[in-house]
């Protein structure tokens, strides 16, 4: 029998649990796994809260089996990496307030732990560009926070993030953190969404989207770069030939441009993510291996409803 990765080890347990609880012995047989291969993937899958012990049996949290919606995209984290994160935040929250007399916006913390995780050193932080740029890719409100481990930040480091952002606006803030990191793929964006404001810069948002895929690492994926490389096309020609200013075509063409950018930063999400624990690390490649596996809109659909 071929070596199953994680993922598909989990998978064959949880199908296996799905007709009811049982013992180790019995999720041995079933899924045709070894002793020692069965014990660690439970003992993982409980970590993650997707299974539950009583007694000698195991059964499935179901209310767990869903995507997680404590994280973007969706992925699996262990219950300490989310508690973490949240500690982590929510320490900064607390310097934030000191400073400034208000609690920080959504962005501004996600950058905040960011920045916080590469300063310190700190590997237990996840870290991943996507969206909006580099995160800890799990949700955090700075109004409803809450956690339950007990460990202090480096106060100092803690002190220099803050005052590194907490006189930046939005546009100012993600276009100075992607010129540190260099990302010219999201700066790039930037250029794209601001060519897309008001009445369309047709010139601009074509020059901006072929320059974001141009920083695309073709090694790092020939798959997504074809499909990138067909959206970009598409999108170019439809912003010369297409009157996308009409309420209708221009929803219909921004969902074009959304599908573009979704497909784009799950990639970067995937190639770029490290720290946290090395279950997460695992667990987080292969669902977002799974989710670019699936099938993408039809561009061509889609614009076949452009007026």
């Amino acid at each position: 029998m071929r070596k199953r990765s994680k993922k598909e080890l989990f998978d064959d347990i949880v199908q296996c649990l799905k007709t009811g609880s049982k013992n180790k012995n019995e999720i041995k047989n079933d899924i045709e796994a070894n002793w020692s291969t069965v014990k660690e993937n439970l003992a993982l899958l409980e970590t993650l809260n997707l299974v539950e012990q009583t007694g000698s049996n195991y059964r499935l949290n179901n209310a767990k089996l869903k995507d997680d919606d404590e994280t973007m995209g969706g992925v699996p984290f262990s219950n300490e990496t989310k508690e973490h994160v949240k500690h982590i935040a929510s320490q900064l929250c607390t310097i934030w307030k000191q400073r400034t007399n208000a609690l920080p916006p959504k962005t501004w913390l996600q950058k905040s732990v960011a920045r916080y995780a590469q300063l310190s050193g700190d590997d237990q932080i996840p870290l991943a560009w996507y969206l909006f740029g580099e995160v800890a890719p799990i949700h955090l409100n700075p109004e409803t926070l809450s956690c339950t481990q007990n460990i202090t930040i480096n106060r100092e480091k803690g002190e220099t993030v803050v005052s590194e952002f907490e006189d930046k606006s939005k546009d100012t803030l993600l276009s100075y953190y992607y010129e540190q990191a260099e990302k010219h793929d999201y700066l790039a964006k930037l250029e794209a969404d601001t060519a897309l404001n008001g009445d369309i810069n047709e010139p601009r948002f074509v020059s901006a989207i072929n320059d974001i895929l141009f920083y695309y690492d073709f090694d790092k994926g020939k798959k997504i770069f074809e499909i990138l490389q067909e959206m970009t096309s598409y999108l170019s020609k439809l912003t010369i030939e297409t009157n996308i200013e009409t309420g209708h075509n221009r929803r219909l063409f921004e969902q074009l441009y959304d599908q573009f950018w979704m497909t784009y930063a799950k990639n970067q999400y995937k190639l770029t993510f490290h720290g946290g624990s090395q279950t997460d690390q695992d667990l987080v490649r292969e669902k977002l291996e799974e989710d670019l596996a699936k099938p993408i809109c039809d561009f061509k659909d889609i614009a076949q409803s452009l007026d």
